[in-house]
């Protein structure tokens, strides 16, 4: 594995379980501006820190299903009632 494989392994692993901001965590890495973290990345994995995070994130899921238990999500509507 190569050092920049392995930062981009890093930050997948820190970005998946918090909502901590990519700038952080791509000094969290040893990149001192976000666009390098971008820039090795997209490649790597197909889409942006952004992307990555809503799509595989723990604390997207969480929130999503906070906001099913509560029947506030916006995205899923009840079915109405054909009684």
């Amino acid at each position: 594995m190569t050092f920049q494989a392995a930062r981009a392994a890093k930050a997948r692993e820190l970005l998946e379980p918090t909502d901590e901001l990519v700038a952080q965590i791509s000094r969290s890495v040893g990149y001192l501006h976000v666009s390098n973290l971008r820039r090795l990345f997209q490649p790597a994995t197909g889409v942006t820190p952004s992307e990555y995070r809503s799509r595989f994130g723990s604390a997207v899921r969480v929130s999503q299903q906070k906001d099913l238990s509560t029947g506030q999500s916006a995205r899923i509507r009840p079915t109405p009632s054909t009684v």
